[in-house]
Order: structure tokens, then C-alpha cells, then sequence
């Protein structure tokens, strides 16, 4: 991990701790916020920042027509 994936790393969480410390003790909110951080930790310990960064560029962009394709092979049905 490179120190610029370890100070974004470290940015993340802090954001997740705040909002962790405003959620009013909701266990669900508690349990959804602790993994988030773990999976941030664990996908930069292992070198998937990238792929995360890239995945992130994504959300709420429409599926290209290969990805669509590969989810019809999976058995997913797709509203077209």
C-alpha cells in the first residue's frame, strides 16, 4: 500500500467513524459502518484500490451492453 492509499484509507474510515459516533447506537447502523471500514482497510491492504476507485467511477452509470450481456449469462433478468 503507498502512503497516498494509506492517508485516503485512513480518510475514509475517519468519515465512517463520524458517522458511526451519530448513529445514535442503532446496532444495524453500527454493524453496516464497522464492515464498510473493514472492507475499505482490507481492499487497500491488498492492492485493490484501483478497482475500488474505478467500481466507484461507475455507480449510477448505466450498464455498458457487456455488462449486461454477462449478468443475461448469469441467469440475472435485466428490465430492458
Amino acid at each position: 500500500m503507498t502512503d497516498n492509499d494509506q492517508k485516503e484509507a485512513h480518510r475514509l474510515c475517519d468519515v465512517l467513524r463520524g458517522l458511526h459516533d451519530h448513529a445514535g447506537g442503532d446496532p444495524l447502523k453500527s454493524e453496516a459502518l464497522k464492515k464498510a471500514g473493514l472492507a475499505i482497510s482490507l481492499g487497500f491492504i491488498h492492492g485493490f484500490r484501483p478497482e475500488i476507485e474505478a467500481f466507484y467511477g461507475k455507480l449510477g452509470a448505466p450498464l455498458s451492453e457487456e455488462e449486461r450481456a454477462e449478468l443475461r449469462s448469469m441467469g440475472i433478468l435485466l428490465d430492458d
